[in-house]
């Protein structure tokens, strides 16, 4: 039987995928718009043309969706069965054009997929293992002309000629062989991922391995509240050890706790002549799964700033944004670049450095200021939003 629902069955694990399944038929354009304006600010950047981007985690595929839609090859995974299936099912639905596949066996990114398919070199060209350090590098050519779409009601904004394509396969941040086999990628992305795989900081390690020189990682890690986290995690073991009636309401108590600035934040919001919470996210996602994810999200590990900082600096990454959650519950958000130590053929994109201006070269602790939003990457205190999930 698969590792990851035996972890269910035993309590030891949420059923992440699941939950998934179920927030998927929730997605249409309007939450598309939101994932692909994230990712966008997120990254900094207008769209991700010519580059290659790995969701690692994907979920419910939402962000993979965006990363496509900005003109990315994208590549997906997740250890949850039932995740892949629900990102299958989102691919199937909004990107019905995209060539990739999914792999049960030896990982293939939609590079090779391509390749097999029409007997033709795609735009990004995987090197052999050696000095270059298994970089994934674009090759210049007519192949690697970009087309641009208007926006429209599909929210297509840009796609490649030499078929932009989204792969989506079952696999963990924690297999290295697996990971080994997929190469590198200009954009590796992990959405509060890597903190419920019950071995944090291995998996911290191999998402930096999957970085391609010049390029860029954007975590985002639960963070370390002390004796608080403490609980939270006594209170997610309950929850998936328990049953119906005890996961109600300790799903009942959380949401009192979290929301408990909600009536006062609703009128103080009225009174500006502005809506109450709605249950679509910035982000796209949705308040209800958010919530659930977040009471049952289990394994859970929790991390400090300085401590994600001094393992990316073991690693030789540099601090473009940091975003916390000024010290509450809830996630920090970390965009992390690898130096460009190789050289590009001719025609090659650089990934800039786009969120330099933000956090410029020689303040490796830059923080970004931490606005009132209404996305759930923070729980608790005065915010207009206090809650957290972690996303597809």
């Amino acid at each position: 039987m698969d590792e990851n629902l035996l972890q269910v069955r035993r309590g030891d694990r949420f059923a992440f995928g699941r939950n998934w399944k179920s927030f998927v038929g929730l997605v249409d354009e309007d939450r598309i718009r939101r994932a692909v304006d994230s990712l966008r600010a997120t990254l900094g950047v207008e769209d991700l043309a010519g580059r290659t981007f790995l969701d690692v985690g994907c979920g419910s595929g939402l962000f993979s969706l965006a990363a496509y839609r900005l003109g990315a090859r994208v590549h997906s995974f997740d250890s949850d069965a039932e995740a892949v299936e629900s990102a299958v099912r989102l691919r199937r639905a909004f990107a019905p054009e995209a060539s990739g596949t999914v792999e049960g066996g030896t990982p293939r990114s939609c590079l090779t997929v391509e390749r097999e398919a029409t007997g033709v070199s795609p735009a990004v060209e995987r090197e052999p293992a050696g000095a270059s350090g298994n970089v994934v590098r674009e090759s210049a050519g007519a192949s690697g002309n970009v087309v641009r779409e208007p926006a429209g009601a599909s929210g297509k904004v840009a796609r490649e000629s030499a078929g932009a394509c989204w792969t989506i396969e079952k696999g963990s941040i924690l297999d290295g062989g697996r990971l080994a086999r997929l190469g590198t990628f200009d954009v590796v992305y992990a959405w509060g991922v890597l903190h419920h795989t019950g071995h944090m900081w291995r998996a911290f390690d191999a998402a930096v391995g999957l970085v391609a020189p010049g390029g860029l990682l954007f975590v985002s890690l639960y963070n370390d509240q002390g004796g608080q986290s403490r609980v939270w995690t006594a209170v997610k073991r309950r929850y998936n050890r328990s049953g119906p009636v005890t996961r109600g309401a300790l799903i009942a108590g959380s949401a009192l706790y979290v929301y408990r600035a909600w009536p006062l934040l609703r009128i103080a919001r009225l009174l500006r002549g502005g809506a109450g919470p709605a249950d679509v996210q910035p982000r796209g996602m949705s308040r209800r799964h958010d919530m659930l994810d977040w009471v049952g999200g289990y394994p859970f590990e929790v991390s400090r700033p300085e401590q994600v900082l001094a393992r990316a600096r073991a690693h030789d990454l540099g601090l473009l944004v940091l975003k916390t959650c000024a010290g509450g519950l809830g996630c920090n958000e970390y965009l992390l670049r690898r130096p460009d130590t190789s050289d590009r053929p001719a025609g090659g994109r650089e990934l800039s450095d786009p969120m330099v201006t933000r956090a410029p070269s020689g303040t490796a602790g830059a923080q970004e200021p931490v606005e009132p939003s209404d996305d759930l990457s923070y729980l608790g205190g005065t915010r207009d939003q206090p809650a957290q999930g972690h996303p597809g």
